[in-house]
């Protein structure tokens, strides 16, 4: 399942709708419903269920799907590529 399925899953279930109604440009407020608390919760399903971690001065600014979308993708990206600087440095260290 990618990033995009995922998330729109996790935040259908989550403000308890269809999730058909759950397209990248919808606002979480004003399409979707979701009041401050709606909020809180649903960025703690995404880490809890996605494994990462949203800082609170970030999730104050994510207002749309697609902004959560491309959040989490950021993350992956940024954890890949540090996974990636950790295994290179372990090969550096051995080969000398």
């Amino acid at each position: 399942m990618s990033i995009e399925e995922q998330v729109k899953k996790i935040i259908a279930e989550q403000l308890v709708i269809e999730l058909d109604r759950v397209e990248e440009h919808s606002s979480l407020s004003e399409d979707l419903g979701a009041d401050s608390l709606d909020n809180v919760e649903l960025i703690l399903k995404l880490e809890e269920t996605l494994g990462i971690e949203i800082p609170d001065d970030e999730s104050e600014k994510l207002k749309t799907v697609k902004e959560i979308i491309e959040f989490v993708k950021k993350l992956r990206s940024e954890e890949h590529t540090s996974e990636l600087q950790s295994l290179a440095y372990l090969v550096c260290r051995l080969l000398l």
